[in-house]
């Protein structure tokens, strides 16, 4: 599943699920994008939500996450809806290109342990 938010006819988000290049059954990993100028307003919260709903659809059980270490607006989310990686691993990501590295953290999280704090969802987005 692929979502865009769109401000201008600019894209200003963008978030993805999908289990390309996964190799465990019942996993996929989730992405999100917010553009700079248009973080700290919701915007990542409402495609993550998206995103999990989608996920709970879909039956997956995990979900596989990669953030910076110092990401406060995805720390922020997890930490709303006390969402608990049940694995971190951390790591130093190298861009040779621009010669720069940054500390980033792949995470698990199991869906199953918290689907129904997404129940609301089903009020709003009824399949």
């Amino acid at each position: 599943m692929d979502l865009v938010a769109i401000h201008n006819k600019q894209i200003i988000a963008n978030g993805t699920l999908h289990c390309e290049g996964i190799y465990w059954e019942n996993t996929a990993e989730l992405k999100i994008f917010v553009d700079p100028d248009y973080r700290s307003k919701g915007i990542g919260t409402q495609l993550f939500m998206l995103l999990i709903k989608e996920g709970l659809q879909k039956q997956f059980k995990k979900i596989i996450v990669r953030y910076k270490t110092n990401n406060f607006s995805f720390n922020k989310i997890l930490e709303y809806y006390s969402i608990r990686p049940e694995t971190i691993y951390n790591y130093i990501a190298e861009n040779k290109m621009f010669n720069e590295s940054k500390l980033m953290n792949i995470a698990t999280i199991n869906i199953e342990d918290w689907k129904k704090r997404f129940e609301f969802y089903n009020l709003f987005f009824k399949d």
